[in-house]
C-alpha cells in the first residue's frame, strides 16, 4: 500500500507542478500577446505621419516614377 500512496502523491505533485508551470507560460504568452499588439498599433499610426512613411516605406518613393525596365513611350514602335 505505501508504494501506492508514494505513486498517488508524486502524480499529485507533478500535476500540481504541471499546473503551476503551465500558469506561468500562459502569463507570460498572453503578456508578448499584448506587447506585440500594441508595437504593432504603434507601428501603425506611425505610418499615418508622412515623413515617418517616407522613410520606411520604399513603395511610397517609388509611386509614379518609371521603374527603368520598360521603354520609354518616345523608343516604342506601334
Amino acid at each position: 500500500m505505501a508504494a501506492n500512496e508514494r505513486r498517488e502523491e508524486s502524480a499529485e505533485a507533478y500535476i500540481e507542478r504541471f499546473l503551476r508551470l503551465s500558469d506561468k507560460v500562459e502569463k507570460r504568452l498572453l503578456r508578448g500577446i499584448v506587447l506585440l499588439f500594441f508595437i504593432l498599433v504603434l507601428l501603425q499610426a506611425l505610418l499615418t505621419i508622412d515623413a515617418v512613411r517616407e522613410r520606411i516605406v520604399e513603395v511610397d518613393r517609388l509611386e509614379g516614377r518609371s521603374y527603368g525596365f520598360a521603354p520609354s513611350p518616345e523608343r516604342v514602335l506601334y
